[in-house]
């Protein structure tokens, strides 16, 4: 979706935040147009060329090392040792390096951080939108009747499926455990990628004019799926429910969407977002203990030592 000026986008910005309809979509803001929705993990290993079969000793060992650390602080707010995602999500808001990608339910949190953390006065910036369902009914079908309990338990075993299986389809998330301040206050959610690499597919790739790439049929066991009358997991990624193939050309409109930025509309979308109260000192809550934790964690990430440390247990 695109807009001529500043004034349209504002009105579908203040449309989208009333209308139900909009609720259950998710949103990115990027700096830069060309900006690639690739995990910070991928660009991260590939900056500061890690080999590719390091990759994952090293992320799992960087959980273990948080999870451990965080745990000697008793007074930080923490997820259940099971939950992979709510650790995940808790090292991506202090920008350890994860395969997940942030998101956000608010348009407005969205377009703050595409234009305040924009600082070329020549480069556009752009705002995704994403449709969860889309992307979950390709994996399965959540009933409504289910608990958040019960829910997230399901997306962390559906998250170490994707990652055993090498699924290279994005994974949004519709639940994440809330207690951290920054995360709550943005409003967070993710979106993981179960394939890692240097020439692996990146999430805007739905969005791509060729989409021949993305038209393979990648198989997914049918005993892989959570097992329980929760899901009901279809035996191929990428057909519908009649079974016939999606053409991901015809049916990316469904799934994700793109809207320019331009540099130009940066004052008064700034103005417009202090107005409603969105700021980064609010998005942005500061915790010495917890910034100190990621850094620490950024360095041993790289060391010699992560290839040797025991790995993180919640993944198996």
């Amino acid at each position: 979706m695109q807009f001529s000026t500043w004034s349209e986008l504002k009105s579908e910005l203040d449309r989208m935040a009333s209308d139900i309809n909009s609720q259950g979509l998710i949103f990115r803001g990027v700096k830069y147009h060309g900006y690639r929705l690739t995990p910070l993990l991928q660009r991260f290993f590939l900056e500061k060329k890690i080999p590719v079969d390091e990759w994952i000793p090293r992320e799992r060992a960087s959980i273990n090392f948080f999870m451990e650390k965080i745990l000697e602080t008793p007074t930080l707010p923490t997820p259940p040792t099971w939950d992979v995602l709510g650790w995940l999500s808790f090292m991506q808001h202090y920008d350890v390096p994860t395969r997940l990608t942030d998101w956000t339910t608010s348009p407005l949190v969205a377009l703050f951080f595409a234009y305040n953390l924009n600082p070329s006065p020549l480069e556009d910036a752009a705002l995704w939108c994403l449709n969860p369902e889309a992307f979950k009914e390709v994996f399965c079908l959540p009933s409504p009747n289910i608990s958040d309990e019960d829910l997230l338990r399901d997306e962390n075993e559906l998250l170490k499926m994707v990652i055993k299986k090498q699924i290279s389809l994005p994974l949004p998330f519709t639940k994440w455990n809330p207690k951290e301040k920054r995360i709550a206050h943005q409003e967070g959610k993710f979106v993981a990628m179960g394939v890692l690499g240097e020439h692996t597919l990146s999430i805007d790739d739905w969005l791509t004019e060729d989409a021949g790439a993305l038209e393979k049929m990648i198989i997914v066991e049918q005993g892989n799926i959570p097992k329980s009358n929760r899901w009901m997991g279809p035996g191929r990624v990428f057909i519908d429910r009649q079974g016939r193939p999606i053409t991901l050309l015809q049916q990316s409109d469904l799934f994700i969407s793109k809207t320019l930025l331009p540099q130009s509309w940066k004052g008064e979308a700034l103005d417009y977002l202090k107005s409603r109260g969105v700021e980064g000192q609010r998005l942005l809550p500061r915790s010495q203990k917890l910034e100190e934790i990621a850094d620490k964690t950024i360095t041993f990430m790289l060391a010699p030592e992560a290839l040797v440390s025991h790995q993180a247990p919640i993944f198996e």
